[in-house]
């Protein structure tokens, strides 16, 4: 059987990565949409979110017009199944960091085969960098591998605070729990960059971990097939299998860091 050659897919990163830098420079930081959801206790885009979407899809029509996409701003439905190809995107994840003037926020872009990703760029725009990485292949940013980075203690953890507003209280305190009991050993740090560019960053060895209680599927297909590049573990909250149709995630660059923050939701609170 001849192998699939991803020559194209990796054109369309370098093809719009660039572009979408450079459009970001002077794009709108207006609302232009506002709405409650599920997951925070309100929702909006800026005018850039859609715009940056529109170029997106454009590329991707163009390039791969077979494939079906979901995308958060104009084609958020979730598909029963993933069956054939669909590209996962979230324009700008990190908007409220964007509508604020901070740099701290992301485009992620991924793409999956029959239920499994295999292939995933992320547009840094605090560093002005793409990171991007294909079906058995190494990390690239831009077009240099990224070389194998072990970090020394203490890790450094990223929970993803604004997801657990809109929970009910008795969900609100299980998850404060776990932090209570992470900031209680004296190896870990918590940081929270309200983006999932923390988890691309834990993928490059920024970060150690992240824990994400609520989440879409175009927040974190990118950056988590990114870290299962760099040989790292994702799971869902409770240590299952993470899916596309999971709606949480727990991911860390070093094995026994993951099975560590598992262990940690079943402890009890150390006075």
């Amino acid at each position: 059987m001849k192998k699939y050659d991803y020559s194209k897919e990796q054109e369309l990163f370098h093809d719009i990565s660039p572009k979408i830098l450079q459009f970001i420079k002077t794009a709108s930081r207006k609302i232009a949409v506002q709405k409650p959801n599920s997951f925070s206790k309100v929702e909006y885009a800026t005018v850039a979110d859609i715009e940056v979407e529109k170029i997106i899809v454009k590329e991707i029509n163009k390039h791969f017009p077979a494939d079906k996409i979901v995308a958060e701003e104009t084609s958020p439905k979730i598909p029963e199944n993933y069956e054939g190809r669909y590209w996962l995107i979230d324009p700008i994840c990190g908007t409220t960091n964007f509508s604020r003037g901070a740099n701290l926020f992301a485009t992620n872009i991924a793409l999956a085969e029959n239920g499994h990703l295999i292939a995933a760029c992320v547009i840094d725009h605090n560093e002005k960098k793409y990171i991007w990485s294909i079906k058995d292949n190494k990390i690239f940013m831009d077009n240099k591998v990224i070389p194998s980075f072990q970090p020394e203690q203490p890790s450094i953890i990223d929970f993803e605070f604004s997801t657990v507003s809109a929970m009910n209280t008795k969900e609100k305190e299980k998850h404060l729990n776990l932090v209570r009991k992470i900031l209680q050993e004296t190896q870990y740090y918590i940081s929270s960059y309200a983006t999932s560019l923390a988890f691309t960053y834990t993928a490059l060895g920024k970060i150690d971990a992240y824990i994400v209680p609520n989440a879409r599927v175009w927040d974190i297909a990118a950056p988590n097939f990114l870290v299962l590049q760099a040989g790292g573990k994702i799971s869902d909250i409770n240590g299952k299998e993470w899916t596309l149709h999971s709606n949480n995630v727990i991911g860390a660059r070093d094995k026994n860091l993951h099975k560590e923050i598992i262990n940690f939701l079943n402890d009890p609170i150390r006075n």
